[in-house]
Parts: C-alpha cells; structure tokens; sequence
C-alpha cells in the first residue's frame, strides 16, 4: 500500500540584527546602545545590565559599563539572532583653574588652569588661543574646552575682573 499527501512547510527566515552604540564614551555621559531587526529585544551586558527596549540608554556611565553587549532578537514568527557590541568607557578628568585679576592700574590679567589627572591635553580658547594657560590677557569672560588624548572634553568658564583700585578725588583748599 502506498499513500501521497502533501504538506506546505513555511521557512521563516531568521531576522537580521543590529545592534550600535556611541562608543567610546566619558565616565559620566551617557551611553546610548540602538538596535534594530525585530519586535522583541533582549539586551545583557556588564554591570547586571539587562534591557528589553530596542534603545536602552545608561546615563552616568562608570567603567563598570565597559564591556560586551549582548542582543537576541525575535521576530513575530519566533525567530531569534543574537548578535554583540563592544563598549569602551574612558576616564574623564576635572579641570581647576585661578585667575589673576587686573589690578592697580596694570589692565591685563591671567588664567592658570590644571587638568587633573596630569597627561596630554589640547586647550581651545574662546579667544582663539591654544595655550594651557592666558597672560597679559584683558578683562572679560574666557572659556576653555580642553581635550584628552582619549577624546573626553571638559569646558570650563573663567572671568577676569578690571579691579584697578580706588578712586581718588582731590578738592581744592
């Protein structure tokens, strides 16, 4: 005895999965990770990361958050692809700074700054200098954007006050 019968087989195909990031990041920014190629998204990471949103952002990162990524994601048929993303934190730094305002008739002052921890930084000047520090500078409001090696960015303000001393009258015996 034999018996035909037919059957319809559907192949779903398996979703293609994107997953990106704004790596690297600053200590302290935020970390935005994007993905994309289903409904259904599952993200694990370092740090007891988990995330079921297709972009998920971790504000305040630390370097705790540096690491591998993990994304599985399901399409509306169940298919499932798991895909990872590398995520890379560097150290920011803190920028201090004193200025030495005009005084006594002397109508320039100055900005000394210090990034902390010590290392190689470029200084962008709102005044168009590219110097660590500003001498013999007028009174006004200075802005400096420095720039690690790493690619973190801190903008600090500064300003130098005309502070030439008191005044004197004089009135006639």
């Amino acid at each position: 005895c034999s018996a035909t019968a037919n059957v319809t087989v559907t192949v779903n195909s398996v979703p293609t999965a994107t997953a990106g990031t704004n790596s690297p990041v600053c200590t302290g920014e935020s970390l935005n990770l994007t993905s994309s190629g289903g409904i259904n998204y599952a993200w694990t990471g370092p740090n007891g990361f988990t995330s079921s949103s297709p972009i998920p952002v971790i504000y305040g990162v630390t370097a705790a958050n540096a690491g591998t990524y993990n994304l599985t994601v399901t399409t509306a048929k169940g298919c499932a692809v798991s895909t990872t993303v590398s995520v890379a934190v560097n150290a920011s730094f803190d920028v201090t700074g004193t200025v030495t305002n005009s005084a006594c008739g002397v109508s320039t002052g100055a900005i000394n700054i210090t990034p902390s921890p010590a290392g190689t930084y470029t200084y962008y000047w709102s005044n168009g200098l590219t110097t660590e520090d500003l001498t013999n500078i007028p009174s006004g409001t200075y802005t400096v954007r420095v720039s690690s090696a790493t690619g973190c960015d801190v903008t600090k303000t500064f300003t130098v006050n005309d502070s030439n001393g008191p005044t004197v009258t004089g009135v006639p015996t």
